[in-house]
């Protein structure tokens, strides 16, 4: 896994931005953390952030939620936020619920927010479809 990463730093303007998403993603999944790598992508992310689909931005931020890094030197929790506030509607719940995680363990997000609403909304019509099982 190091040398991967290593080469990606490497060639970190290259990957778009489902690679970037990825392979934090499964570097966090097996609990390898390299915090070189984090570090680039946190700058490579900010810069492409509007690119990013809302399941590239969920893993991303399980990813740095799960290595325990906020990638404050490039201002990515802010600019996930922000994204996240801009495309609120487009997640789908359970990678809304993953970056709302992310932001909370960061403390970075306030409760009045446009993700609330959206998360509980989802909830609602859970709760109605499981209803109309019963």
């Amino acid at each position: 896994f190091r040398r991967l990463l290593d080469a990606s730093i490497a060639r970190i303007n290259d990957h778009d931005t489902q690679n970037l998403a990825n392979s934090s993603w499964a570097a966090a999944m097996v609990g390898f953390r390299c915090s070189r790598w984090l570090d680039a992508v946190a700058g490579a992310a900010v810069r492409k952030i509007s690119e990013c689909q809302t399941l590239h931005l969920a893993q991303l931020a399980f990813a740095f939620a799960r290595q325990v890094t906020s990638g404050d030197r490039h201002g990515f929790l802010p600019a996930l936020l922000a994204e996240t506030l801009r495309r609120v509607e487009e997640f789908a719940p359970q990678s809304l619920f993953d970056v709302q995680d992310a932001l909370i363990f960061f403390k970075k997000l306030d409760v009045d927010t446009k993700i609330h609403p959206r998360l509980n909304c989802c909830y609602e019509e859970t709760l109605q479809k499981l209803e109309s099982f019963a």
